[in-house]
Order: C-alpha cells, then sequence, then structure tokens
C-alpha cells in the first residue's frame, strides 16, 4: 500500500491515520470493508473528519437513505464534493420526479455532469446547471442568514 501510495509516509499516526480508521469503525465498517476503502481511495487520510467525512456519512445515511456498506463498492462518494456533486445531484433527480424509492443509486455520482444528465435526468446539462447554481446560491444566502 505505502510503495502504490507513497504519500501515507506523511500523514501522523496520531492525528490522520486513527482518527479516520476510527471513524470508519465508529460508523459501524468491518475491518475488511475499511481496508477496501482505504486501498482504493487513500485520499480518505486528508479528508477532514468534521468538514468532510462526516457531513457525507450524515448525508448518505439520512437523505440518500444507504447503508454504510455501500462505501465498500462506492469509496468514491467520500471524495466528491458533497455541496458541488452529491447533494445537487440528489436534488436534482428528486426535483425531477426521477429517484428511485428506497437507497439512492451512488452511481449517480460518478460521471461527469454531462453523462449524469443523460443517463440519469434524461435533460440537458444547462438545465442541470442552472438548478445547481440556484441551489448553491440559496445554500450561501442561508449561511449569511446565520451569521
Amino acid at each position: 500500500m505505502v510503495t502504490k501510495h507513497p504519500q501515507l509516509l506523511h500523514y501522523s499516526i496520531e492525528d490522520g491515520l486513527l482518527p479516520r480508521i476510527n471513524f470508519l469503525r465508529s460508523i459501524g465498517m468491518h475491518n475488511s470493508d475499511i481496508l477496501k476503502v482505504l486501498t482504493s481511495l487513500t485520499q480518505v487520510f486528508s479528508l477532514s473528519l468534521e468538514g468532510n467525512l462526516k457531513p457525507k456519512y450524515l448525508y448518505l445515511v439520512n437523505e440518500l437513505q444507504n447503508e454504510v456498506k455501500s462505501l465498500t463498492k462506492y469509496p468514491t462518494y467520500l471524495s466528491l464534493s458533497l455541496d458541488q456533486r452529491i447533494r445537487p445531484r440528489h436534488k436534482f433527480l428528486v426535483a425531477l420526479k426521477k429517484a428511485p424509492d428506497g437507497p439512492f443509486p451512488l452511481s449517480s455520482f460518478v460521471p461527469n455532469d454531462e453523462s449524469f444528465c443523460q443517463q440519469w435526468a434524461g435533460t440537458s446539462l444547462d438545465k442541470y446547471l442552472a438548478f445547481r447554481q440556484r441551489l448553491l446560491l440559496k445554500d450561501l444566502a442561508k449561511k449569511y442568514e446565520r451569521m
């Protein structure tokens, strides 16, 4: 793993590696699943727990109605932007009434925007980009209201 990802040598065990491994354990992942996720996405070690991993996990289970085990199949989910990709695509399919009942398919987050629009939304890229822009502006306005 280190020869494939030498950047691991730069991470602190106490402050970098262990907290992320312990977080994955705390959400119910087994050691074998953690190993799968970490070997396919070592970037997890560089992601913020509070600002990145925890919010994505909460969105995964609360909004997308997925289970933790889905992360072993799609570990890339953890590397995607919650605000720029995950939430907009999810909300867009919900708005179009194209979101499935039950667990939301994580595979819909993988393709580029154009492919997502063709394969999943059945609409134009321009329509999706306009929706995402409105959503981002709405979220930004909410953040400033709280200040």
